[in-house]
């Protein structure tokens, strides 16, 4: 064989090598049954951001949470100084304890609906935990009026409760003068309808107390401020009571 039909063979199976290569490789990489198609991958801003729709509603929710816990802390504020008012008082330790007691509940109520309001996520069980502040507690429109109505029924109480005392002391000292041979006529007569007074007074006190003390954050607003208006008028007329019943002892003493 002579070198040029030599290089001729060699030349060709070179080509036929390429083109076997060629082939191969094209049907590992592409083959009909697997077409190559582009991957497809969400951008990472579009992954991790919120709809503009999701992002309006966190931020009503954040609007509202900070709206509840404001609230929470103005009643909690105001609560405390009731509280304070009341220890501070010249009531009985037993009607000290009692407003105290209610309205330690009241703080303790509002204090684990503040606690719940933080952990919720969902709006529309904020919303309505936020408008219970106002309805189901009623601290500024009914329980403060109601408790400082409640403190000055109770002053009225305490004074009424230290007539029998006072009547008494008066009473001693009626009976002195009667032994000494002077005439006291006009004044037992003062004390006697000074006493007589004293059942209509107690019952005006009672039945104001009672009605006060069903008032109910549920009664606002026309029955909460029919109550506390018939309250305000009642202690002025027991006021006035207590100012006749004075006049009328004064002939006695």
């Amino acid at each position: 064989m002579n070198n040029k039909h030599t290089k001729t063979i060699i030349t060709c199976l070179v080509v036929f090598s390429m083109l076997g290569l060629a082939n191969f490789a094209l049907a590992d990489s592409h083959t009909p049954d697997q077409p190559i198609v582009p991957a497809i991958s969400l951008p990472e801003k579009a992954k991790t951001e919120a709809t503009p729709a999701t992002l309006k509603t966190e931020k009503q929710l954040v609007k509202i949470l900070r709206q509840g816990q404001r609230l929470i802390n103005e009643r909690l504020k105001a609560l405390n100084g009731l509280n304070k008012q009341i220890n501070k008082s010249n009531l009985t330790t037993d009607q000290k304890n009692n407003l105290s007691g209610l309205t330690n509940q009241q703080i303790k109520d509002l204090t684990a609906l503040g606690n719940k309001i933080k952990v919720d996520t969902d709006i529309n069980t904020v919303k309505a935990e936020v408008k219970s502040i106002y309805e189901s507690y009623r601290i500024f429109a009914v329980y403060i009026p109601k408790t400082r109505l409640m403190m000055s029924i109770y002053t009225q109480q305490n004074h009424l409760n230290k007539l029998d005392d006072y009547f008494s002391k008066i009473q001693t000292k009626i009976n002195q003068a009667k032994a000494k041979g002077k005439d006291v006529a006009v004044r037992q007569k003062a004390l006697d309808d000074a006493k007589s007074m004293v059942p209509n007074v107690k019952v005006k006190i009672d039945s104001t107390l009672n009605a006060l003390s069903a008032l109910k954050p549920a009664d606002y607003s026309v029955a909460s401020k029919r109550i506390i208006s018939d309250t305000n008028k009642n202690l002025k007329e027991i006021h006035a009571m207590f100012v006749k019943l004075n006049q009328t002892l004064g002939g006695a003493k």
